[in-house]
């Protein structure tokens, strides 16, 4: 199935005359959702400008993102944050300050990922319950895109997912494309290289069409991508699908790169079984055993954001205890791997020292907050800033079953697509949203707390 219209749709957003859907973009403005900083095009918002890295497929040496970190601190406001597709985020650069912070990032071994964006587990290669390692799956397909153009005629957001099926990955991003590698024990022996391709959502709403070998998929992969460079740079797979006769449509594009049903093969209507198996949920904190006896620390900061001296602090530990890599993961998350099981809890701890998030049941993880005022130029409250208190009143209710989102405008930035309740930043207040809709007329921003509490039960 397809995804169904945000509950956000409609909803008014100054200064816009009209809110984008998640599938629209501008090509130059912070005020529109669909648009994206990067390391060359920052965008202006209220804080200054905002540099975004994608490192390839979430993995950058610790000493290097040290550095980074240290760039950030020198040359923005401080604040860094990771963001739901694993790139890095740095708020308050000034013109200057942005050209000096690229420089420093170019000077560093960093292999900086090109558009689309191509999202892998991030514990690829080191988990053992991962049916295959995603990543020579995904160097193919970003190999058949290089120099090809698509990069330029792509919307800015335009997303591929491939995943191993381990423990991590990126089960609710809205992926343009999803490859989802099929167990072993799918009864389909011989066939370890066939992935499940999905299109236009998250992997509980996306698309099934069929399953494709590794090397068709990176051809399918292009054809899709090149769909959708044809439509525009606006054109996402989701707003794609939802047109009258897409789906067949993208059916035909599809059928030369299927499976065929035949012996040995993937029949096209067993997929939906292993799609709706796809994990529901990937929380990236806490101790994860990988392979070699080891262990990796997965932390995120607290509603995303954190200083750069913060998480500077907790990489120089992570390097004093032996690790030499990061990986950035969903849900603003970062894993170290790899390390014993001593230093692995001794990494927690101190993560946990310095106000990160380390326990998968900590209810910050169930708070979504954008920047919000000051911050964002399009906010019309302080979200944000607002998370703590929620988090802390909500703090027995919030859960994977009760979870808030808090944004500064009708953007919706920080995701939360699955919120049970979500407070909305308006000129004439804040709306309050639940899953099917409005629950009440607008409310101030200083009763978003009572409300919480109210509608929790």
């Amino acid at each position: 199935m397809t995804t169904s219209p945000s509950s956000l749709a409609g909803l008014s957003c100054a200064p816009e005359t009209a809110a984008p859907g998640p599938d629209t973009t501008a090509p130059s403005s912070g005020a529109r959702r669909g648009a994206c900083p990067a390391l060359d095009r920052p965008m202006m918002t209220g804080d200054g400008l905002i540099a975004r890295l994608m490192p390839r497929f979430g993995a950058v040496g610790l000493e290097a993102l040290g550095a980074v970190l240290n760039a950030a601190g020198h040359h923005g406001n401080g604040i860094v944050e990771i963001t739901r597709r694993a790139s890095l985020q740095v708020r308050g650069l000034d013109e200057a300050g942005a050209a000096a912070f690229a420089d420093a990032v170019r000077a560093l071994p960093i292999e900086i990922a090109e558009a689309p964006a191509i999202l892998t587990d991030p514990l690829a290669g080191l988990d053992p319950t991962a049916a295959v390692d995603p990543r020579p799956l995904a160097r193919g397909i970003a190999n058949a895109v290089a120099g090809s153009g698509l990069a330029d005629r792509l919307a800015p957001k335009a997303t591929l997912v491939i995943d191993g099926g381990g423990r991590l990955g990126f089960p609710a991003v809205a992926a343009d494309l999803r490859l989802s590698a099929i167990p072993e024990q799918a009864e389909v022996p011989g066939q370890a290289d066939v992935w499940v391709l999905g299109l236009g959502g998250p992997a509980r709403d996306q698309t099934v069409f069929g399953a494709v070998s590794g090397t068709a998929a990176v051809a399918a992969a292009v054809a899709v991508l090149e769909r959708l460079a044809a439509r525009g740079r606006a054109a996402r797979a989701r707003s794609w699908l939802a047109e009258a006769g897409a789906v067949a449509e993208a059916a035909r594009l599809l059928a030369p790169f299927l499976q065929p049903v035949a012996a040995g093969a993937v029949p096209p209507d067993r997929t939906g079984e292993w799609s709706a198996a796809v994990r529901g949920g990937a929380v990236p904190v806490g101790l994860h055993p990988v392979r070699g006896g080891l262990v990796a620390v997965g932390i995120v900061p607290a509603f995303g954001a954190c200083t750069a001296e913060t998480l500077a602090a907790f990489v120089r530990r992570a390097i004093g205890l032996g690790a030499t890599e990061a990986r950035l993961a969903a849900g603003h998350g970062l894993v170290i791997a790899s390390l014993d099981a001593d230093a692995a809890r001794a990494l927690a701890a101190h993560g946990e020292a310095l106000g990160l998030v380390v326990r998968p049941d900590d209810p910050r993880l169930f708070v979504a907050a954008c920047a919000g005022t000051p911050g964002c130029a399009s906010a019309h409250v302080a979200a944000r800033a607002l998370a703590p208190a929620v988090a802390e009143a909500a703090r027995g209710r919030l859960g994977p079953d009760f979870s808030v989102h808090l944004s500064g405008c009708a953007k919706a930035c920080a995701g939360g697509e699955t919120a049970a309740l979500t407070f909305v930043g308006r000129e004439d207040g804040v709306a309050v949203i639940g899953p099917a809709g409005p629950l009440s007329g607008p409310i101030a921003e200083s009763e978003i707390v009572e409300a919480v509490l109210r509608h929790a039960g």
